[in-house]
């Protein structure tokens, strides 16, 4: 019984535990790893400060001609109908 209580009361400290790790307060540290991880969104910046050092490179993109739609709607009849007015 007195074993019982022991494990009983070891579960119930561990689930406190977890719930404080899982639903306590937290501070915003950063590691190292995610701080390098914010300037992965910084590329643009980045790439301009180099291209102002560096001569020009030929584009990756090539412009591309947008396409043309065809139009909507009914087709005309063929000129071969007679047409009553």
């Amino acid at each position: 019984m007195r074993l019982q209580r022991q494990r009983e009361a070891e579960h119930l400290d561990q689930i406190e535990r977890l719930k404080i790790q899982l639903f306590g307060r937290r501070t915003e540290k950063w590691s190292q790893i995610e701080i390098d991880q914010g300037l992965l969104f910084n590329e643009i910046e980045n790439s301009l400060q180099k291209d102002s050092t560096e001569p020009e490179e030929k584009s990756l993109f090539t412009p591309v001609k947008s396409r043309t739609r065809k139009k909507t709607g009914r087709k005309p009849f063929p000129d071969y109908f007679p047409r009553i007015k």
